[in-house]
């Protein structure tokens, strides 16, 4: 496919922890595999003595069914048919540059067809496949920071490789935001109480007019915030869950929309797969059955144990006073007798 010197093997295999690591994490799981390299155009570069590379798009296809073209935005590393890749984020991603990289897609092949693009370049008898290097080669510019030799023919400014070339670095300078997934549901996990409304959570699906459907593992109902039924499957609309019994729940959402240019495709390491494998990016939107996941983590509700508070009864007090005598003008004070809890006391 190209020629890869020792000192960007080295720089990948530094950069090989950081990747594992950090792996593939996204709610939105459109995912892929590598099965057809589409080019075949060698361009040299001025890095390093100017070795030779070749110019590629890669071709995704989804479990659907569904074909998705892609440049590598990760020159160094190794990939090859059957690799499987998952729908990322840039920050996932990590690379530079990405926002000018995505500029240059819009402006270039496939977004644009052969025609617009030699127009646009003012190149009129570029072909595909050279449309396809240049632009891989512009996107290198930026995120493997390799420039074009301009002094091997065919590549000049006054050829149409040469063109194309200067055209693509220019568009660069006005960069893309990212853009968002086709179809997400937020947040990606909410934990709650089993028997309770547990949410909201949020779907996002792009364009808004697309229809959504929504599932989960549980046969668990979806209702408003009031707790009233509802089918979820509109861009905006929010719904809650109520777990019957602890536990996981899984819900799973469904569209045919388009996956934005732009979006990036990462190999998903661990420990059983390790290695790294080129980072791609989505080189035109493209409609594909689109997947987004959540989850609810319920926990049992609690149990109350109500304890009786122990009651004790007092004896009542009785008092008795003997009746009273005179004796000789004095009158003598009768004994008074207490009676309490059993016990007789003299008062």
């Amino acid at each position: 496919m190209r020629v890869r010197r020792t000192a960007r093997l080295t720089i990948a295999l530094a950069a090989f922890a950081a990747v594992t690591a950090i792996g593939v994490q996204t709610a939105s799981a459109v995912s892929g595999t590598l099965v057809e390299i589409i080019g075949s155009v060698d361009l040299t570069f001025t890095d390093g003595g100017g070795a030779v590379r070749a110019g590629r798009m890669f071709r995704l296809d989804t479990p659907g069914g569904d074909q998705l073209l892609t440049y590598c935005v990760d020159e160094p590393t190794f990939t090859e048919p059957g690799v499987t890749y998952d729908e990322g984020t840039w920050a996932q991603a990590n690379v530079p540059g990405i926002d000018s990289v995505t500029a240059i897609l819009h402006a270039s092949y496939p977004v644009r067809t052969i025609a617009q693009v030699r127009t646009a370049a003012s190149a009129p008898t570029l072909t595909v496949d050279q449309a396809i290097a240049v632009t891989q080669s512009a996107i290198w510019n930026f995120t493997d920071n390799l420039h074009l030799d301009r002094t091997v023919a065919g590549q000049g400014a006054a050829t149409d490789m040469g063109r194309l070339y200067d055209y693509l670095l220019g568009v660069a300078a006005n960069p893309v935001v990212e853009p968002p997934a086709a179809l997400s549901i937020t947040p990606a996990n909410i934990n709650g109480t089993a028997g309770t409304q547990i949410g909201p959570f949020t779907i996002h699906v792009s364009p808004a007019s697309a229809a959504v459907t929504v599932t989960n593992n549980a046969g668990a109902a979806f209702t408003d915030g009031a707790g009233n039924p509802i089918v979820p499957n509109a861009d905006g609309q929010q719904f809650w869950v109520t777990p019957p019994a602890a536990g996981n729940i899984s819900i799973s959402a469904t569209a045919q929309v388009a996956v934005p240019t732009g979006r990036v495709f990462l190999h998903p390491t661990s420990a059983q797969n390790p290695a790294p494998r080129q980072k791609l990016i989505l080189a035109s939107s493209t409609a594909v059955t689109t997947p987004a996941t959540a989850s609810v983590a319920a926990a049992a509700a609690p149990t109350t144990t109500t304890t009786a508070a122990p009651t004790t009864t007092a004896a009542p007090t009785t008092t008795a006073a003997g009746p009273t005598t005179t004796v000789a003008g004095v009158t003598l004070r009768p004994t008074i007798w207490s009676i309490s809890e059993g016990r007789i006391a003299e008062l």
